[in-house]
């Protein structure tokens, strides 16, 4: 009798730690890890900001997460990210996640029209009434008249072309090329400079009532110290109707966000999905 209790109580044993060694701390025994910033396949995001974001998508393989996780966690760290109001990726894995606003679950982007998605690449406006429409820039906090950032970025490259990546009544507008020339207007006046090519990426800041800068592919192409005019209530045209441009990438915030450190970022990810 003695001798089947000690067999029963070493298989008891025996049982009882072959289960804790399949269970890791903040594991279910489905295999989901549950531990902070950890999805059901096993990918582990480097902050918060990105957890949250992914969190709200569906479809993302883990090369889609480590690139979001590169772009949102990379800006984060460039101090950049705090003074966004948002940020879209058009270039995105699916339509769905094309029209979310990465920096919080306001601003979400919607479409007028047909305008037409492509994975990996971003959205096409065409005929007229076909485009993703924005938000009313009165709406953001971080974007204000005398104290404003924006930037878009244009898949296709084009020998000519007119305005119209992005345009609210003309006063907040990316033009990447119209008659050899480009233009970024942030609230009013703007910055026209000598381009041959519509594709990359256009950033603009108004620092101050009389000073804006705008940049092309992170370079500085001049400045303009046309007074500043308020921010209109319209809402912008991504790309503007009756254009065919492509975009891939939007942002709006203060001037406190760096042209140079967003396209840097950009061009990280662009380059990962395949954007030239």
């Amino acid at each position: 009798m003695m001798k089947l209790l000690r067999i029963a109580l070493a298989l008891s044993l025996f049982i009882t730690q072959s289960y804790a060694q399949t269970i890791k701390p903040g594991v279910g025994t489905s295999g989901t890890d549950l531990r902070p910033g950890v999805g059901a396949s096993g990918f582990v995001t480097t902050c918060s900001q990105a957890s949250d974001f992914i969190a709200r998508t569906t479809g993302f393989s883990n090369t889609d997460k480590t690139n979001y996780d590169n772009l949102i966690c990379g800006m984060v760290t460039d101090g950049d990210w705090a003074n966004l109001d948002a940020l879209y990726v058009g270039a995105a894995p699916n339509q769905t996640a094309s029209l979310l606003n990465l920096v919080s679950t306001s601003f979400a982007l919607s479409l007028t029209g047909s305008p037409t998605f492509t994975a990996n690449q971003g959205w096409t406006g065409g005929a007229t009434g076909n485009y993703v429409s924005g938000v009313a820039l009165t709406t953001l906090s971080k974007y204000i008249r005398n104290d404003a950032s924006l930037s878009g970025w244009e898949y296709t490259d084009r020998a000519s072309t007119n305005a119209g990546l992005m345009n609210a009544s003309g006063i907040q507008q990316i033009s990447p090329l119209f008659t050899a020339t480009a233009s970024v207007r942030v609230n009013g006046g703007g910055v026209t400079f000598v381009n041959t090519s519509s594709r990359g990426h256009f950033c603009g800041r108004r620092t101050t009532s009389t000073l804006q800068e705008a940049y092309f592919n992170g370079v500085s192409q001049g400045t303009d110290a046309t007074a500043s005019s308020a921010v209109v209530s319209g809402v912008p045209q991504l790309p503007q109707t009756n254009n065919t441009f492509k975009w891939s990438f939007f942002h709006f915030g203060n001037s406190t966000v760096d042209c140079t450190r967003v396209y840097n970022r950009l061009r990280t990810f662009a380059t990962a999905v395949g954007i030239p």
